[in-house]
């Protein structure tokens, strides 16, 4: 057997196979905290339960979302080959800040200001982890082919979300119809202890190339004249925001537009469970359909879907709740779906268009950015149910439609909109082949 490598990484097949192991363990423990805190029913309505406003429910997504800005100057600040202590420093540092928040509830009162307390620790924890994880995609690179990348990152985010869904269908029959706090604290206290686990095993994660090395700019002057050279990585960042900022609005803003509209919480942690179910299901062909259609393609195909399942929400939301509930569970299974689609796309799109050199940088500032409209839309949700009461009607050719409708409806109008900025997007297609030495 030959053991030539890919020139991507210089990791050899039995390095690679032990460390797409390791890999599955740490996606699942770090991901079943993240979801039930910013990813789920379960985080926004233990703010609630807290006395926090909707602002404040929508804000601790976006704070995971936007601390993702500290990885630039960790990507310019600390050399490649010091990366993956790094990472578990910050790791480590960060489980700390976790349990912490988890904790507080039980120290200060039940009121917004514990909702600050609360979501100050986790956002701190959520800056530090973030530092850290500036190279864990450039630690990933090295261990997946690339003929491989749109199954491997396919089949993982199946089998974190598969996890998830488990995680949080079981959350939710614990917290039951009108739990107390205590329960939630619970619910997050097993997340963090797996959240804990995941440093454990990045240390038995190999490193490549990515991560071997020293800095190989000196100042941020070289890193922004890079990017801008990189006109095709900046085209797609930009255009993947304006995505993220439009379908964001069928993620988790749909939690408070369930609990006003009356939900129990079991019942609104059941019913947006079918967003994990979308993308379990997605995952497992979303790999494939990358690989074999292109990234260009794909991405038209999210923004119709996700429009129409715009215009059904906002339809939706015009029945009484009996009909509601089991039409929302299939709305979101759709939006989740399509979103399983896309984000697997971009990733394939950017492990494609990041140069070989400053990795690490280009890589964090791509995702950073490309995220950021998924950051915004919670976060606008949020603050204009605080300014705007959700029983407000608004008559447009004698239609009564509330504020949240009305949000759907514009993002929806966007998604269709925005179809236009695919015309400057590179088609990525890297069809699946032999390779010698592939992981089995």
């Amino acid at each position: 057997m030959s053991d030539k490598k890919s020139v991507d990484t210089i990791l050899n097949p039995v390095q690679q196979r032990l460390g797409t192991r390791y890999v599955y363990i740490v996606a699942c423990a770090s991901s079943v905290f993240r979801n039930m805190t910013i990813r789920s029913s379960v985080g926004p309505l233990f703010i609630k339960a807290l006395g926090g406003t909707d602002f404040q429910a929508m804000l601790l997504g976006s704070l995971f979302i936007f601390a993702g800005v500290v990885q630039i100057p960790t990507a310019m600040r600390v050399a490649p080959g010091s990366g993956k202590a790094h990472m578990l420093r910050t790791w480590s540092i960060a489980s700390v800040l976790m349990i912490a928040a988890v904790a507080a509830p039980w120290v200060f009162p039940d009121d917004s200001s514990t909702a600050w307390i609360v979501m100050t620790l986790m956002g701190g924890g959520f800056v530090i982890a973030s530092s850290g994880s500036t190279f864990w995609f450039p630690l990933l690179h090295d261990l997946i082919q690339p003929q491989r990348r749109g199954r491997f990152f396919g089949k993982l985010r199946a089998t974190w979300n598969t996890v998830c869904l488990l995680a949080t269908l079981l959350a939710g029959a614990y917290l039951g119809s009108d739990p107390p706090l205590w329960r939630f604290q619970i619910v997050l206290a097993v997340a963090v202890a797996l959240y804990v686990t995941r440093v454990y095993f990045v240390a038995k994660i190999p490193a490549g190339a990515s991560l071997r090395g020293q800095r190989e700019y000196q100042n941020w002057k070289y890193y922004i004249t890079g990017l801008l050279r990189q006109r095709k990585l900046l085209t797609f960042v930009l255009y993947f925001a304006m995505l993220g900022f439009c379908a964001g609005f069928l993620g988790v803003p749909l939690v408070l537009y369930m609990a006003h509209r009356g939900f129990a919480v079991s019942q609104n942690i059941y019913v947006f469970s079918f967003y994990s179910v979308g993308m379990i299901v997605s995952f497992l062909v979303a790999g494939l359909l990358v690989d074999h259609l292109g990234t260009k393609r794909t991405f038209l195909m999210a923004h119709l879907v996700l429009f129409a399942v715009s215009m059904a929400v906002v339809g939706i939301g015009l029945l009484p709740d009996a009909s509601a509930k089991p039409l929302l569970a299939v709305a979101l299974m759709v939006s989740g779906g399509m979103f399983a689609v896309s984000s697997v796309a971009c990733t394939a799109q950017l492990f494609h268009l990041v140069p070989p050199r400053g990795r690490a940088f280009y890589m964090s500032l791509s995702f950073v950015v490309a995220g950021s409209g998924l950051g915004l839309s919670p976060l606008l949700a949020g603050g204009v149910l605080d300014l705007v009461p959700i029983d407000r009607n608004f008559t447009f050719a004698a239609i009564h439609l509330d504020i949240f409708q009305i949000m759907i409806a514009l993002a929806g109008v966007g998604l269709l909109a925005f179809i236009a900025l695919l015309a400057g997007v590179e088609d990525v297609r890297i069809p699946p082949q032999p390779a010698v030495g592939e992981n089995s």
